[in-house]
Parts: structure tokens; sequence; C-alpha cells
């Protein structure tokens, strides 16, 4: 057996291994937790961005900067409150699924109305824009369900069983239960 062979077929029973364990699921939760933070922060800073270069703002980091170090840590608080009272951090629905896109949009939906709620309470000159808010919001649903959605896509992969480890079989003339049938058994 060549060493790329034998390397190749280390890290195939490696990655299905780590797919599988118990502690890997446990991890998962903690990651897209952080993974939905950065993308509600990213989101939220490319509306405010986007709207200071539409309005063609001069000095564009100094107009985003402070308004971001206010905003940040409320829009971090807000969408994790609502998305653990929703159950996206709870592990209601499988990554990925069109349920838990559901849930992702109620959280999103919520988070959006309670910032712009705050953002009507705050009479500061310099508050963060309503426009931007909204854009966010939809940007945020965006990136955390596409991140949810590449999520799932590399656990499949990480699950899916090797050539190695793989046995092969014939269905025969099942037709959409077949389809199931090897669906289940490739995780």
């Amino acid at each position: 057996m060549t060493d790329k062979l034998r390397f190749r077929t280390r890290s195939a029973l490696l990655a299905e291994r780590i797919g599988q364990s118990k502690g890997f699921v446990s991890v998962t939760g903690l990651i897209q937790f952080v993974l939905d933070i950065v993308a509600w922060s990213s989101a939220a800073t490319l509306a405010l961005v986007l709207r200071a270069y539409l309005q063609e703002v001069q000095n564009l980091g100094d107009a985003v900067q402070d308004k971001l170090y206010r905003a940040l840590p409320i829009v971090a608080l807000v969408q994790a409150v609502t998305g653990y009272i929703v159950g996206i951090y709870r592990r209601r629905w499988r990554y990925g699924s069109f349920d838990e896109v559901k849930g992702l949009i109620l959280s999103a939906f919520i988070t959006t109305t309670i910032l712009l709620a705050i953002r009507f309470t705050d009479r500061s000159i310099d508050a963060f824009p309503r426009s931007a808010i909204v854009t966010g919001g939809i940007l945020g649903l965006f990136f955390t369900a596409a991140s949810r959605y590449t999520w799932r896509l590399v656990r499949e992969q990480l699950r899916r069983p090797s050539e190695l480890t793989a046995k092969k079989i014939l269905i025969y003339g099942a037709g959409e239960g077949g389809i199931q049938i090897v669906n289940t058994m490739l995780r």
C-alpha cells in the first residue's frame, strides 16, 4: 500500500470517527452559537457600512466605528436570547432543515423588531440607523441560514462511510422508499 493511499485511509477513518462521536455533537451547538453571533455582527456591520457608502459619507471608518461599538453588544445579546427562546440553540430541529429555517426566520423577525424598538427609544444624535437595522436583520437571517446549511453539509460528509468501511448492497425496485432507505443508511 502506498503512503498516499495509507494517508487517505487513515484520514477517512478519522473523519468518520469524529463525525459520529458524541463529543462532536455537543461542540456543534457551541460552534453554531458562535457562528450565529459572528453572522449577526457581520450583518450589522455590513448594513451600516453599506448605508454610509450609499450616503457617500466622507470618512467611512469614523462614521461607522462609534455606532458599531455601541450596537454590536446589544445585537449579540438580543439575538442570543431570542435564539434561545425560539429554540434554535436547544437543538429542537435538525441543522439546515426547513423546521429550523422557520425558527431562524422567527428569531430574525423578533430580533429585528426588538432592535427597532430599542432604536426608537434611543434619542441620541448618533443613533444606529433604522434602515441599517432592517437590512442587518435580513442579512443576519441569510448569514445564519447559510452557515447552518453549510454546517449540515459538512456533518453529512463526515458521517458518510468511506469506501473502505462501507458495505455494498443492492436495493431493487423500491422506488421512493428505496431512496429513503439509502439516505438513512448513509447517515
